[in-house]
């Protein structure tokens, strides 16, 4: 079992890397966690994040979520789904998008739960302008 952590700031490409998976053909799970923050245009609700009100979030059993700040609002991941995915998943991977200061306790919970040590990445996007790329 591998979990794979993409984190970056607004706006750096997070989302639309996990979708170019799929686009060509590479079948990997993303775990799909809760925030506080607002949809954006063309977000889904179950399918890019679980959009859900802070007090909700903060109200969550910590048996079973892992929750964490982001700044000025919540994420919050679903241990027991997450668990499963790894577990389900073809490929032995997941890839879970994540504040980047949350990463190593999100790792020991679930470490913790499944009573193993998981082998993890991660990859951490910025934006940069295509003038500074064609500078390169």
């Amino acid at each position: 079992m591998m979990l794979v952590r993409v984190s970056g700031h607004s706006g750096a490409g997070k989302s639309r890397l996990t979708r170019a998976f799929r686009a060509v053909g590479i079948s990997v799970p993303r775990a799909v966690i809760a925030t506080s923050r607002l949809p954006r245009e063309g977000e889904r609700h179950g399918f890019d994040y679980y959009f859900l009100p802070r007090s909700v979030i903060a109200s969550l059993p910590e048996t079973d979520f892992f929750v964490g700040e982001v700044r000025t609002m919540l994420q919050a991941v679903d241990l027991a789904q997450l668990q499963k995915d790894l577990e389900l998943s073809k490929t032995g991977l997941v890839l879970i998008e994540i504040y980047h200061k949350l990463w190593p306790d999100l790792v020991g919970r679930i470490e913790a739960r499944v009573g193993d040590r998981l082998r993890t990445a991660s990859v951490f996007m910025t934006a940069i302008s295509p003038d500074e790329l064609r500078n390169l």
